[in-house]
C-alpha cells in the first residue's frame, strides 16, 4: 500500500495559513464587536440621561413617554427574536452546541445572526437591561468564523475549531482579554488542545485584542491596577470569604435557571415576556439607575471612590434581583458581566463585613477576589475565572487571594453538586427542544438538534 506523502513546502505553509486565518477572524472580529462597545458606551452617556430630562422638563407626561419607548423596544427585540431565535439569550450555549456537532447552523443563518443580534442587544443595552457584552460578542465572533470556513473550505473538525477561535476573539474583544479568549476556547467549549487549534485560536484572540485597542482604543475595563493585596495577616479571611462567594454563586446559578422555569408558566405571549424586564428597567432609571447595563459602572464606583456598607447592600440586592429578571424574556444580552458585578458587590460586602470597617480604596482587593471567585462558582471555569478578572483589572496583587479564593469557591459550589450554568443551558436547550418537551426552548425547530448517539447518523441544519 502506498503512503501520501506531503511535500515539505506545502507542509510548511500550513502554518502561515492557520495563522493569517486566525488573524482574519480576530481582525473581523474586532470590527464588530469594537462598533457594538461602542454603542453600549454612547447609551448610558446620552440615552439614559435623555429619558431622565423627560421626566425632569414634563413630569409624568415624560415618564409616560419613555414607558411608551420602552414598550417600542421590547416590540422590537421580541420581533427580532422570532424572526432569528438563534439570537435568544446570550449565544454560547448555542456556538458550544455547534463545536459539539449538534447543532449545524447555515451560512445564510449565521448572516441573520450577526446582523440580529447587534440590532436586538443595543435596543436591550437602551431600555436598561442588565446583561453582558460577551456572549453576543463570542456568538457574533463564531459567525465570523463560518464565514471563513465558507470561504475556505474545512472538513467538520476544522470548521469547528474555527468556530470556536471566533467565539474566542469574540471574548478576547468584548473584555480586552486575550489570554481569557484564548482560554474560554479551550476550558469553557472544550475544544481539543493541538497544535492547529492553539495557533488559530491564540492568533484570533490576540488579533481581536489588537484590534479593539488600535481601531477603537478601548483598552483594560477597570483602573485597578493600584490595588494592594491582603496583609499576610488577612490571609485566614479568604477561606470564609471563598465560602460566601461559593454559596452565592450557587444560589444565583439555581436563580437563573428556576427564573427560566417559573417564566415558562407565565400567562403572557412569549413574544410579550421581554416587556416586564423593559418596564422594571424604566423604574430603576429613575429610582436606582447605578444597577442599569452590565455593571462595569457600578464596580468601578464601588472599588475607586468606596460606598457606604448600607448602599452597597443595596445595590447587591437590586442588582441579583434586576439581573435575574433581565435573564427572562429570551432577551439577546449575555450573563457574565452582570455576574463580575455581584461577585464584586458580595466580595466587597463579605470582606469588609470580616474586617469590620466600611469600603474604601484600601480594602478593594475583596472586590477583585469576589469578581473571580463568584466568576468560578457561578460557572464552574476557575483557570477562566482568575485569567479573565486579572486582564480586565490589571490587579496583579491580588492574583495570589483571588487564586485562592477561586479554589474555595468552586471546591463549594463542585460539593453542592451546582451545574455549571453554561453546561445547563446548553441541556435545557437541549431537552426542550426534543419531540415532547414540556417547555418551549429558545430554539423553536427541533431539527436543529440531536440526541447524542454511538450511531453516526448526517448532520441536521437549522432552517
Amino acid at each position: 500500500m502506498r503512503t501520501r506523502h506531503i511535500h515539505p513546502v506545502i507542509h510548511l505553509l500550513h502554518w502561515p495559513f492557520i495563522f493569517a486565518q486566525g488573524s482574519i477572524i480576530g481582525l473581523s472580529v474586532a470590527c464588530l464587536v469594537g462598533a457594538f462597545r461602542w454603542g453600549l458606551d454612547a447609551i448610558p452617556r446620552h440615552v439614559w440621561p435623555a429619558a431622565r430630562e423627560l421626566s425632569a422638563q414634563y413630569g409624568l407626561f415624560g415618564i409616560l413617554l419613555w414607558a411608551a419607548v420602552l414598550v417600542a423596544l421590547a416590540y422590537g427585540a421580541g420581533r427580532l427574536v422570532r424572526a432569528v431565535p438563534l439570537i435568544s439569550g446570550g449565544g454560547i450555549p448555542q456556538v458550544e452546541l455547534e463545536c459539539q456537532g449538534r447543532l449545524h447552523v447555515p451560512l445564510s443563518i449565521w448572516l441573520r445572526v450577526i446582523a440580529a443580534k447587534f440590532l436586538a442587544c443595543l435596543m436591550d443595552t437602551a431600555g436598561g437591561l442588565s446583561q453582558g457584552r460577551e456572549g453576543p460578542s463570542v456568538q457574533r465572533g463564531a459567525g465570523v468564523g463560518a464565514i471563513v470556513d465558507a470561504l475556505c473550505g474545512h472538513t467538520e473538525s476544522g470548521r469547528r475549531n474555527l468556530l470556536a477561535a471566533g467565539g474566542a476573539a469574540g471574548m478576547a474583544a468584548a473584555f480586552s482579554a486575550p489570554w481569557a479568549g484564548f482560554i474560554f476556547a479551550f476550558e469553557e467549549i472544550k475544544r481539543p488542545v493541538n497544535r492547529t487549534s492553539c495557533l488559530l485560536t491564540l492568533s484570533a484572540a490576540l488579533s481581536a485584542w489588537w484590534g479593539v485597542g488600535a481601531i477603537f482604543g478601548f483598552g483594560k475595563l477597570f483602573p485597578f491596577d493600584d490595588i494592594p493585596g491582603p496583609e499576610p495577616a488577612a490571609w485566614w479571611k479568604l477561606l470564609p470569604l471563598g465560602l460566601v462567594l461559593g454559596l452565592g454563586g450557587s444560589l444565583y446559578n439555581r436563580a437563573l435557571l428556576g427564573v427560566k422555569t417559573a417564566e415558562s408558566r407565565l400567562p403572557i405571549p412569549r413574544k410579550w415576556r421581554i416587556l416586564p424586564p423593559m418596564l422594571s428597567a424604566g423604574v430603576f432609571l429613575f429610582a436606582l439607575p447605578e444597577v442599569l447595563g452590565g455593571g462595569g459602572a457600578l464596580i468601578v464606583q464601588i472599588g475607586g471612590d468606596g460606598t457606604a456598607f448600607a448602599p452597597l447592600l443595596l445595590f447587591l440586592a437590586a442588582k441579583v434581583f434586576f439581573s435575574l429578571l433581565s435573564f427572562t424574556g429570551d432577551a439577546p444580552g449575555g450573563i457574565l458581566m452582570p455576574i463580575l458585578c455581584v461577585g464584586a458587590l458580595l466580595g466587597l460586602a463579605a470582606g469588609c463585613a470580616l474586617d469590620g470597617v466600611s469600603p474604601s480604596p484600601e480594602n478593594a482587593c475583596w472586590l477583585i477576589c469576589g469578581m473571580a471567585g463568584f466568576f468560578a462558582a457561578v460557572l464552574g471555569t476557575p483557570l477562566l475565572g482568575l485569567v479573565l478578572v486579572m486582564e480586565i483589572s490589571g490587579a496583579a496583587a491580588c492574583l495570589p487571594a483571588a487564586a485562592l479564593v477561586i479554589l474555595v469557591a468552586n471546591f463549594v459550589a463542585s460539593r453542592l453538586h451546582i451545574t455549571p450554568i453554561y453546561e445547563a443551558l446548553r441541556s435545557s436547550i437541549v431537552v426542550s427542544a426534543m419531540p415532547g418537551g414540556k417547555q418551549c426552548a429558545a430554539l423553536h425547530t427541533p431539527r436543529m438538534l440531536r440526541k447524542e448517539s454511538n450511531t453516526p447518523k448526517k448532520r441536521r441544519t437549522a432552517t
